[in-house]
């Protein structure tokens, strides 16, 4: 019995998302000119939507300080007792150098708050950019001469790559110009990928997001209709692989190959050419990811190796790992 992949089910899934927002790109770009009061308005410099990486949230939560306390405690203790560094590491899953630093601390080592980035030399123009672009000055060069001559001093690039993303519907990261007090204010970019992750993430769990991601998606969607219709289309599809209901396959294609998205019709699509492996996938606890793993496994030996070894090292590799 063939038995379709649930990674690559819901990577398609992801996929026809994204392209959705990709073609609504533009649109979506024209989400922060809704509140403009007139060319002459500052552009508002709204929060970016957070990412998939844990980032300084993750290594500031009090549990996660906890639980490396702990373990910092047990390391000292353990070399206290005379026990040897390769052996403390090989116990607590650490890297050697990783014990060596907690021990030469003398203290429990804080993790330090990254530090911000400095704006680049577009941001100050940002603004004065934004604006000549709403007013269909398009041409880079004379952009370029016009901030030259208001004392800009970076680079004609810069410029040209703050402008392609004006010409794309997206928001340019040097949207960000610094604050009265001197730090940066990120501006949101509409990154496909990022919008779709958050899409998806709201519909599996919508208490997963945090009150400014969800007024983010909120506006978009209001913005643009198609979003909420994907995401529910999509949110469903994926609970129905989640849940195991093989049963609620039927009516999904029927309503997903009678929706107005292209994205979703063509997913749709795919899904009933490989059907039967798709109600596999749902319904078998078995899965091929091993197989996949393996896959990607021997993939890397191989590049690694290529040029390097001889076939009997490969193949001690190959086997030893297996």
């Amino acid at each position: 019995m063939q038995i379709a992949d649930r990674f690559h089910v819901f990577k398609n899934l992801y996929d026809a998302v994204e392209k959705l927002v990709e073609r609504n790109r533009r649109r979506l770009g024209k989400f922060d000119d809704e509140s403009d009061d007139g060319p002459d308005a500052p552009l508002p410099a709204e929060p970016r939507p957070r990412s998939g990486h844990p980032g300084w949230g993750h290594r500031a939560d009090p549990e996660k300080r906890e639980e490396r306390l702990r373990r910092y405690e047990r390391v000292v203790k353990l070399r206290e007792r005379g026990v040897y560094v390769e052996d403390i590491a090989s116990e607590m899953g650490l890297h050697q150098r990783t014990v060596v630093a907690w021990l030469n601390a003398g203290s429990f080592p804080e993790r330090e708050r990254p530090k911000r980035k400095k704006p680049g030399p577009v941001a100050p123009y940002a603004a004065y950019l934004d604006r000549r672009w709403r007013e269909r000055c398009i041409n880079m060069a004379q952009l370029f001469r016009e901030i030259k001559g208001m004392g800009y001093e970076g680079s004609y690039d810069a410029v040209a790559d703050h402008l392609r993303c004006l010409r794309k519907g997206l928001v340019p990261p040097a949207r960000a110009l610094t604050d009265a007090g001197g730090e940066r204010t990120k501006g949101t970019r509409h990154e496909s990928q990022e919008i779709a992750r958050l899409l998806m993430l709201e519909a599996k769990d919508p208490e997963a997001l945090d009150p400014e991601q969800a007024r983010y998606l909120e506006g978009l969607r209001s913005s643009t209709p198609e979003l909420a219709a994907a995401q529910d289309l999509a949110g469903r599809f994926a609970g129905l692989v989640r849940e195991g209901e093989e049963d609620g396959l039927t009516s999904w294609l029927g309503e997903a190959g009678e929706s107005e998205l292209p994205e979703i019709r063509t997913f749709a699509r795919g899904i009933r050419q490989d059907e039967g492996a798709v109600r596999a996938a749902i319904s078998a606890p078995w899965s091929n990811g091993q197989v996949e793993g393996h896959v990607n496994r021997l993939k890397m030996l191989k590049r690694q190796m290529f040029g390097r070894a001889k076939f009997d090292l490969l193949r001690r590799r190959v086997l030893g790992a297996a």
